[in-house]
């Protein structure tokens, strides 16, 4: 993540004015939203008895079924 110091944005629908923002904040923000998504995705799986296989996308499908089955 190359951001360190505030940087500008520009809205990509090209409505809203340029942001000024602290991206290490929204770093910091956004892997928070998603250790709660991530946890509750366990939690959901563990409900239904289902494994839950976090899977990296640069790795082929068929290299992770296998290791998964």
């Amino acid at each position: 993540f190359p951001f360190k110091a505030f940087q500008r944005f520009r809205d990509l629908e090209g409505v809203e004015p340029m942001l000024r923002i602290d991206p290490q904040a929204v770093r910091a923000a956004y892997l928070e939203r998603v250790r709660e998504f991530v946890k509750a995705m366990e939690a959901a799986s563990g409900n239904l008895r289902a494994d839950y296989v976090p899977v990296n996308t640069k790795t082929p499908l068929r290299d992770s079924l296998l290791r998964y089955l």
